[in-house]
């Protein structure tokens, strides 16, 4: 259980440092803590808000993919998947709203310099958006 116990930790520090990095970023958000547990942050995925934001999902993903550093969407709504179209859907706007605008964040365990070559990449992307 220590060595599970040591990956979350690591992933929470990541959550933290996203955030840190990501703060002051108009139209970031990051997915909510429910209040009543503590997360693992398996994953770190934000929304952009296409008329707050400086660049869209697919902007980040191609940005840090020039990189070499994998992002991706956030997960398809079932409802939207070929198999399931006909299926009968109630809802779902919400979902397909997180999907159009979600992305996961890079969240493997990194060595120091993969993480600090990912946050580099973050910054040349503010920085060349509010430039």
């Amino acid at each position: 259980l220590e060595q599970l116990a040591d990956k979350v930790e690591t992933r929470r520090a990541t959550n933290r440092r996203y955030r840190d990095l990501l703060a002051n970023v108009p139209g970031v958000e990051f997915m909510p803590d429910a209040p009543y547990g503590r997360p693992t942050n398996w994953l770190t995925c934000i929304t952009l808000d296409p008329a707050q934001a400086p660049f869209s999902r697919d902007e980040l993903i191609r940005h840090l993919g020039d990189y070499n550093i994998e992002s991706r969407p956030t997960w398809m709504p079932m409802h939207l998947q070929p198999q399931y179209r006909v299926a009968h859907c109630v809802g779902g706007s919400v979902a397909e709203t997180i999907f159009r605008t979600g992305v996961c964040l890079p969240m493997f365990p990194a060595p120091a310099e993969d993480r600090a070559r990912i946050e580099w990449a973050l910054r040349d992307l503010i920085d060349a958006k509010h430039a």
